[in-house]
């Protein structure tokens, strides 16, 4: 007599719910879209994102379709009629936040996990009508921001730090990018713990000698282009530093800076390309897929990481891209701030330059690419770096994060 079939266990406990909130577009926010596929394993994940109309594709619906989670956009409506003002913005922030909120009242989570302060907010009255757990990615000082202490008086910045302060004081758990970060927000901000740190690394991929895409790209516009620096992400208020530098280094070397447009291409730009006379050596390379990043990344000399030395925001910065340079075997030239300096003590795989020097830039930038010996070094290093510090070892704090937020109960 056979055995009888099993039935499924109608006992079993459904999986929690986990909402994750965010006022930028999913799916080029890498630190989310890592945060969530590691939940996605044991929790229930939903995402709730901002979308600008003009980026809802049939390639962007498709890659979403492809990730392991659900997510579901809002969009601005009424208020995307308004001029791009200070006003203007203000309604579409106000706008995103309320639809957002109205968004996550029709779930029922038992955690919601806010990326950022903007959706701190609706998080927070989530999490107050839902009575569900509430965990903040606070992955920036923004009291210490250049933008939030130059566009606010003395009276709406300190109102800024008091609204940040309370919402802090109801968190059950706050994540930080990197330790300095955590110590400020305790010791400073009036975070009632010390935050985790969770670090914002790439996951590890084994990447092989680069295909060159960015040298062809940058060859179909300047045929004497032999060697590549890339950037990643937004240049504009970031890397002023590298177009006077650009100007000292040999005219067959090219910039190519990945992202988009509208982060790599300002009036000012323009200006300093030509003051400095390099308009015809940098280039601007539509976003890439983060999937795809690797493969681009890899085929450059060189990846540059710089801010400028204006706040402590910058001056403990957590670059996402130290580690992908890293983990596509790229040496780097990094600005000379903590952050950077640590992990290029541990993994010799670049030099830091003296922030906004660019004499010095340039220096550091001839010596990386003008020894062979020296740049295969660093090379190896970098691989090295990217087998050892990388996402697939770092989500592991992550998931700790929750699995003691449910001990708790």
């Amino acid at each position: 007599m056979s055995p009888p079939a099993r039935t499924a266990d109608l006992t079993a406990q459904p999986r929690r719910r986990v909402l994750l909130l965010s006022m930028h577009e999913v799916v080029h926010e890498g630190r989310l879209v890592r945060a969530a596929t590691a939940l996605a394993r044991v929790y229930d994940v939903e995402v709730i994102g901002w979308l600008r109309p003009e980026r809802d594709t049939p390639a962007l619906r498709q890659t979403v379709a492809a990730l392991p989670f659900r997510v579901r956009y809002v969009t601005v409506r009424w208020a995307s009629r308004l001029p791009k003002n200070l006003p203007g913005y203000g309604a579409r922030f106000v706008e995103v936040f309320a639809r957002l909120l109205a968004a996550g009242l029709r779930e029922r989570p038992w955690a919601v996990y806010p990326h950022g302060l903007e959706p701190l907010g609706v998080a927070y009255l989530l999490a107050l009508v839902r009575h569900c757990r509430l965990v903040w990615d606070a992955y920036e000082l923004y009291p210490d921001q250049a933008d939030f202490i130059v566009n606010h008086t003395r009276i709406t910045h300190r109102l800024g730090i008091c609204y940040q302060r309370f919402l802090m004081r109801r968190c059950d758990e706050i994540i930080a990018c990197n330790r300095h970060r955590a110590e400020i927000m305790y010791g400073e901000y009036g975070a009632p713990f010390l935050p985790k740190v969770v670090r914002n690394l790439p996951p590890f991929k084994e990447t092989s000698p680069g295909e060159a895409r960015l040298l062809r790209f940058a060859q179909q516009q300047n045929a004497r282009i032999r060697r590549v620096i890339v950037h990643t992400g937004g240049i504009i208020g970031r890397g002023e530093v590298i177009f006077p530098a650009l100007a000292e280094v040999p005219d067959d070397v090219g910039l190519v800076l990945v992202g988009y447009p509208n982060c790599n291409r300002s009036a000012r730009m323009d200006e300093l390309l030509r003051t400095y006379g390099v308009g015809h050596r940098v280039f601007v390379h539509p976003v890439v897929p983060y999937a795809e990043l690797q493969a681009h990344l890899s085929g450059a000399d060189l990846g540059l990481v710089t801010y400028p030395n204006t706040c402590r925001n910058n001056y403990y910065c957590a670059p996402t891209k130290l580690h992908e340079y890293a983990m596509a075997g790229v040496p780097v030239v990094a600005v000379d701030f903590p952050p950077c300096r640590e992990m290029l003590d541990q993994y010799e795989y670049g030099c830091c330059f003296e922030p906004d020097n660019s004499t010095d830039l340039a220096a550091k930038i001839r010596a990386c690419l003008e020894q062979p010996a020296r740049h295969a070094r660093m090379v190896a290093e970098a691989r090295r770096a990217g087998r050892e510090v990388n996402w697939e070892l770092e989500q592991r704090k992550l998931m700790e994060i929750f699995r003691t937020l449910e001990q708790r109960e």
